[in-house]
């Protein structure tokens, strides 16, 4: 300790100090002598994290000893999930593996796997044969028939394109395509008596409905067609 100037002492004075007491020694806070606790010295016993719970490399003092995280920092990655599972209205999707992830990280899923795993999206697509080339139904001369017939809402697939192989047909016999929006407004209405892998952008369409049409001649004579390989993608 210090003793002020003009203090005079009569006798033998034995004055006692210690090297230790400095405000680094002392928890903020409180006062010993005069000296002030050093801001940094705190107590850490009621912290409890582990080093699994730190961001790795960074460093925290818990219940008084030194702890150095090991934690992943995933921040600003991409992550390919491990699993996707459904429940309910909802889809699970599980994180691969501990660590940081922030609002930039990103989880992967490939669109297949959801389809795959979601049943609400995983649905089947029957296409009906228009290959089997079956005679159109005797009608009325002049009349237009339907030989086969399929309507489906793309929207449920989320396809965006119809190649046909192949269609062999007349100018009496066709393949029909018809896109309509969700108004059910016709947006494009196609058909062909003759080609080979036809590509059709179907991407804005709503509901598609796909025909095989023919007319009938004389009450008999009857105009078929073909439409072989409808691939959707």
């Amino acid at each position: 300790q210090t003793i002020a100037s003009g203090q005079y002492l009569s006798g033998v004075q034995t004055i006692k100090g210690d090297a230790n007491l400095v405000s680094a020694n002392i928890k903020s806070g409180v006062t010993i002598f005069g000296v002030s606790g050093n801001a940094n010295v705190v107590d850490t016993s009621s912290g409890d994290a582990t080093a699994a719970q730190i961001l790795s490399g960074k460093k925290a003092y818990v219940d008084g000893g030194l702890v150095t995280g090991t934690m992943t920092n995933k921040s600003g990655t991409t992550t390919t999930a491990s699993t996707v599972t459904e429940s309910g209205d909802n889809a699970l999707i599980t994180i691969p593996a501990n660590g940081y992830y922030s609002t930039s990280s990103k989880i992967s899923v490939p669109i297949e796997t959801i389809k795959n795993e979601v049943s609400s999206l995983n649905k089947q697509l029957v296409i009906p044969s228009f290959s089997a080339g079956d005679e159109l139904e005797t009608g009325v001369s002049g009349t237009y028939n339907y030989s086969g017939y399929f309507s489906m809402n793309t929207s449920d697939f989320g396809f965006t394109n119809l190649t046909i192989g192949s269609v062999t047909g007349s100018s009496n016999a066709w393949f029909q395509v018809v896109g309509y929006d969700e108004n059910e407004t016709t947006i494009f209405n196609y058909k062909y008596t003759s080609g080979t892998n036809i590509s059709i952008d179907i991407s804005d369409a709503y509901k598609l409905v796909l025909s095989v049409r023919g007319k009938t001649v004389s009450g008999s004579t009857r105009y078929n067609v073909h439409a072989l390989n409808l691939v959707f993608s």
